[in-house]
């Protein structure tokens, strides 16, 4: 297997997908909505029917890994369709395209965040999802597709549902990089939901295992390393960056965590991608080579 199309790709999982599946020796494409230049880039509109018949003109595609999603802003309304467009209406007309194309892998990233209004407090691939948001419903109604297009025509669509996904090439103004900022400036931090639960993977763990679901069968992952309170990572920020910060939380309580079983994605990997990163030896790496 050779040559891969990403979507999303000037996202930040993306690109690092892209950059490990280089080093690998692989031919990799992307998809993007941005107008570039750049090499290896196809600028176009996913959600645009005309757009992915038209303007993927690669041969011999091994695999799609479609990652491009749209997180909505929930007072937007606007905002909230167009997560229905690109979460759920770009994956039609992708998996459409592996279809009429005979791109027999296409591997589906979505999110653990469908179990946000499960009571169970220990979660494998059997268990039926509860999403709340519109993001995780698209996310949801996207895995069904996946469903639909192995059963109907043959397309091996594994699916990988991930935690919170942190690393190289985070956007600054997201969670993790705000605390570091903080923490490495020893300025003060107000946290609010201290509470919610994080179901944390470091960005080189998700690439690898990616590259392990090319070869893998169709069916559904789980892959979040581990399970802590918002309030547990702003407590290892501290940790790892040896911060002077006052840390204000409000309203800490200590509820009863969620654990996803991951058995499942580990049965497929190759022996030497069996170690994960730590939240804290994630961190430090990510301080390390991005932050300092």
């Amino acid at each position: 297997m050779k040559r891969i199309l990403v979507s999303g790709g000037s996202g930040f999982v993306s690109q690092n997908i892209i950059h490990y599946f280089e080093s690998k020796g692989y031919d990799v494409w992307y998809l993007t909505r941005s107008i570039t230049n750049k090499k290896n880039a196809i600028s176009i509109d996913i959600t645009n029917k005309s757009d992915v018949e038209c303007k993927i003109k690669l041969k011999q595609i091994d695999a799609i890994i479609h990652v491009a999603a749209h997180i909505p802003e929930p007072e937007n309304k606007q905002d909230l369709d167009l997560c229905q467009k690109v979460n759920f209406d770009s994956t039609n007309l992708l998996l459409k395209y592996s279809c009429d194309n005979d791109i027999k892998k296409f591997i589906y990233i979505s999110s653990l965040s469908i179990f946000d209004e499960n009571k169970e407090l220990v979660i494998d691939e059997n268990t039926v999802p509860n999403p709340k948001s519109e993001y995780s419903i698209s996310k949801l109604s996207a895995e069904y597709l996946c469903r639909f297009y192995y059963r109907n025509y043959g397309i091996e669509a594994p699916i990988l549902r991930l935690g919170t996904v942190y690393g190289r090439g985070m956007n600054n103004n997201r969670m993790i990089p705000f605390f570091i900022k903080k923490c490495l400036a020893n300025e003060e931090i107000e946290v609010y939901k201290p509470n919610i639960q994080l179901n944390m993977v470091y960005i080189n763990d998700v690439v690898s295992v990616i590259e392990n679901l090319l070869y893998a069968e169709t069916t559904i992952y789980h892959f979040a390393t581990e399970t802590l309170t918002k309030k547990d990572l702003v407590d290892r920020i501290v940790l790892c960056t040896n911060s002077n910060s006052k840390i204000n939380f409000s309203k800490v309580s200590y509820p009863e965590l969620k654990m996803f079983s991951i058995k499942k994605i580990i049965s497929v990997l190759k022996q030497n991608d069996l170690s994960f990163c730590t939240v804290n030896e994630g961190l430090k790496d990510y301080i390390k080579n991005c932050m300092l």
